[in-house]
């Protein structure tokens, strides 16, 4: 499964407004209080392990992006691999955007 151009799209909007954070040992250390966690098919499986629980406990929601970790970096505008981000707060925007049509959601 692919995500769309208007995913793409809502996730840049949240990554220009300064609402998210991107990198697992940030996302990793700031998941209280999130929103939602999206993180790369190609997550290891220790970390892997770690986020679900983590977020399990604070109940924030899990979406697995189905492209690998540069796929993810593009389309958050950066020229590195993203393994997963956490959206703060999601003011504004339309989260349900990310859960329509996604059978990712953990």
């Amino acid at each position: 499964m692919e995500f769309n151009k208007e995913f793409s799209k809502t996730l840049q909007d949240i990554i220009s407004t300064q609402k998210c954070i991107i990198g697992s040992k940030k996302t990793l250390n700031e998941i209280k209080g999130g929103k939602l966690l999206l993180y790369s098919s190609h997550l290891n499986s220790y970390n892997l392990d770690k986020v679900l629980k983590l977020s399990d406990e604070h109940s924030v929601k899990t979406v697995k992006y189905p492209g690998n970790s540069l796929n993810l970096g593009k389309i958050c505008g950066k020229p590195f691999r993203v393994s997963m981000l956490l959206i703060k707060s999601s003011e504004n925007i339309d989260l349900n955007q990310i859960f329509s049509d996604n059978d990712n959601v953990v």
